[in-house]
């Protein structure tokens, strides 16, 4: 029984060494789990705003497209406001001289302005172009990383609770372990009393003897 005992608890102590050196790997892979989670949330977070702020780009670049419109629209006034004042100042011969001048630096200075905004109308409708493309991304970035925040969530629950059942598991073999040490050492007095009493035996087999031997 002593040498059984004396057995299992050593079965017991490496057994209690392996769940200890696999409860450090598992809460290894459990802070892992956690600090994957942070970055997860701040990644999603991150690009939730980048997909706010690209769709507020978006209107931006809009409304700048819709007003070199409007100027354009102007423009189109201008050149024809140029035009008659032109036709008028000839009209007006000699005295219209001034005025003929006059129109036809505004009609330059329009078609300027036309070819100005001609030229931020070609690049506002390629920004939205670009930012309806860079605002498509991130709405289809945006599920798949919630996806992943989520498995992580999930995996790093589950180190939580695998953990946990590894340090009851553990306790509980230390706590066996403890016991079989108790039942080791009882077996171990055990085989002590016992082979006191055989030579309390034989002392008293050889008095018994003794005691015949008078007798006869």
């Amino acid at each position: 029984m002593s040498n059984s005992a004396n057995r299992q608890a050593a079965s017991l102590e490496e057994i209690s060494s392996s769940m200890e050196e696999m409860g450090a790997n598992i809460q290894q892979n459990t802070d892992n789990s956690i600090q994957t989670n942070k970055l997860a949330e701040d990644i999603n977070e991150k690009v939730g705003n980048m997909g706010e702020a690209t769709n507020n780009s978006y209107e931006a670049i809009r409304n700048i497209a819709n007003d070199v419109s409007a100027i354009n629209e102007l423009v189109m006034q201008t050149n024809i406001l140029a035009l008659n004042a032109s036709v008028e100042a000839a009209r007006a011969g000699e005295q219209g001289k001034g005025f003929a001048v006059v129109a036809k630096e505004v009609g330059r200075l329009a078609d300027q302005t036309h070819t100005t905004a001609e030229d931020i109308n070609t690049v506002a409708t390629s920004s939205i172009s670009e930012a309806e493309d860079a605002f498509n991304c991130v709405a289809q970035l945006l599920p798949k990383i919630e996806n992943i925040t989520n498995l992580i969530k999930e995996i790093t629950a589950a180190s939580i609770e695998q953990n946990a059942g590894v340090n009851q598991v553990n306790t509980a073999i230390v706590d066996l372990n403890r016991v079989t040490q108790e039942n080791a050492a009882a077996a171990e007095m055990m085989s002590d009393s016992a082979q006191e009493l055989q030579r309390m035996l034989q002392e008293a087999q050889q008095a018994i003897g003794i005691f015949k031997i008078k007798r006869e």
